[in-house]
């Protein structure tokens, strides 16, 4: 167990799902960032929101990953309409996605341990966080 979190995981590539996803993020970043540019994106902003895109396709498959433990591929489903979503429009907001993940991994304790005390800060700062911005 580590010591600074319950709730935290790394990604095993052991899994044929896991290769698959590190594939799909790839390939999204590259093509978020050569249609952002081409649409008139200066370099900078579209690696930007190219790089955004990527960290939301990767947690939304890892919220659909933990809400369907059981059928691996189910977390695969909503990665295409948000890839196009992504492509023609701007990025998810990866802050409400990271912190729907930590919710769903302390209430489904799906690493299998419990979350700590700085797992249960670091949820109160991003929910303050959100709050605190609109």
């Amino acid at each position: 167990m580590n010591p600074l979190t319950g709730i935290g995981r790394p990604l095993d590539f052991n899994y044929r799902t896991n290769r698959v996803l590190a594939y799909v993020v790839m390939i999204t970043v590259l093509v978020l960032g050569g249609y952002k540019s081409y649409a008139g994106y200066e370099l900078g902003a579209a690696m930007a929101q190219a790089l955004m895109g990527g960290i939301g396709i990767f947690l939304t498959w890892a919220l659909n990953r933990e809400i369907d433990p059981a059928w691996e591929w189910s977390a695969f489903t909503a990665l295409i309409p948000l890839f196009f979503y992504v492509l023609f429009y701007s990025p998810p907001p990866w802050l409400p996605l990271f912190l729907l993940l930590l919710l769903t991994r302390i209430l489904n304790r799906s690493t299998g341990y419990q979350a700590q005390v700085s797992d249960i800060i670091l949820v109160l700062f991003i929910a303050g966080w959100m709050a605190y911005s609109g």
